[in-house]
């Protein structure tokens, strides 16, 4: 009987020892292998790879324009914008490019090296056109669209911006103009810093008033580059004539009998 006590006891502490082996260690395996898949597989916010920047949430990729929060070594959260292309990619400037210059959905926005659209501030940029190379200069507002103009009635009209207290003008494709401009049947003048000139706008503007003497006006823009005689006109007895200049055209009417010319008005070309 004693033996039979002393057989079973020894089969019995046996089992105590193997069964917390077999049933902690699957449970903890599992748990680990779990956790590791998500914290690798899910990716969130922004991801470089390869050299580009993309954005995730909850691991899905995301496309357009995204507003971007980050949080700086001082603690201060910062959003930044972003545009992701078709491939999921942000557009994004080369070191040695320092702004990309893309247009999206007619507008014009610049992006630095780190795919943040550029606000609030003059970028000039260089553009190959053939063998070519131009430098443009933008300004791009706060919402990161380049002041740019228009076109009206089939013209291409310059749009004028405040900045800092000083106005600059801006053509089709964003780029700062330079030299003289009509807006709305009216002079403008920039500098070559690209400031408007208000004194000489003003005297231009004068000398185009609706038939005013063409030589006062004449003497201040010098000779055109090409004249264009039109084969009708309303005005009167004479000959109705386009001056061209690089931006803009005078409309000049000349009087038979006299020989007198006039200002009819002037525009954008």
């Amino acid at each position: 009987m004693r033996k039979w006590k002393m057989a079973l006891a020894g089969v019995l502490s046996l089992f105590m020892v193997e069964a917390p082996a077999v049933c902690s260690m699957p449970v903890y395996s599992v748990a680990a292998a779990e956790t590791t898949v998500q914290d690798t597989d899910v990716l969130k916010g922004l991801v470089k790879e390869n050299g580009k920047y993309y954005y995730y949430v909850d691991g899905k990729m995301q496309k357009g324009w995204q507003n971007v929060t980050t949080t700086k070594s001082n603690g201060q959260s910062v959003t930044y914008r972003y545009y992701f292309g078709a491939n999921g990619a942000a557009y994004a400037a080369t070191p040695k490019q320092k702004t990309l210059v893309k247009k999206i959905r007619g507008k014009y926005y610049g992006f630095n090296s780190l795919g943040r659209a550029r606000t609030n501030t003059f970028c000039n940029v260089k553009l190959k056109k053939g063998k070519k190379t131009f430098t443009y200069r933008y300004y791009f507002g706060a919402n990161g669209a380049a002041y740019a103009g228009k076109k009206s009635y089939g013209t291409a009209e310059i749009a004028v911006k405040k900045i800092k207290g000083k106005y600059y003008g801006f053509y089709l494709n964003g780029n700062m103009v330079k030299g003289t401009w009509v807006k709305g049947g009216k002079f403008y003048v920039f500098g070559k810093n690209g400031v408007y000139n208000a004194s000489l706008s003003k005297k231009l503007r004068a000398a185009a008033g609706y038939e005013k003497e063409a030589s006062t006006l004449l003497s201040l823009i010098g000779n055109p580059k090409k004249v264009q005689v039109l084969e009708n006109t309303c005005y009167g007895d004479g000959t109705e004539m386009y001056y061209y200049y690089d931006n803009y055209f005078a409309d000049i009417f000349k009087f038979s009998g006299t020989g007198k010319t006039i200002v009819l008005g002037v525009s954008a070309k």
